[in-house]
């Protein structure tokens, strides 16, 4: 089945949601070659849950309506993140 629930806006707030609720930092650098592990899941944050599952999802719908509803919802995510670490590092 196709995942249009979890991206966009619903998709940036349920990241956040579930962050918050298992005590995740509010944002957190995702360093180029990050792998993460066992060791390395305490970093987590909702940037990763972007990085590493969230901006794939548009590519992996099945249906062309879902993949037509998909672009709009994956530009407002990139956005967000883009904007939020800009704010973060204080260049907005």
């Amino acid at each position: 089945a196709d995942k249009l629930d979890a991206i966009g806006a619903i998709g940036v707030a349920r990241a956040f949601a579930y962050g918050g609720h298992v005590g995740q930092r509010l944002w957190g650098e995702v360093p180029e070659g990050y792998v993460e592990t066992r060791d390395t899941r305490h970093e987590h944050t909702p940037v990763h849950e972007f990085q590493f599952k969230l901006r794939r999802i548009k590519d992996r719908l099945l249906t062309a309506s879902a993949r037509a509803l998909a672009e709009e919802r994956h530009a407002f995510m990139v956005a967000f993140y883009e904007r939020l670490e800009r704010e973060v590092r204080g260049l907005a």
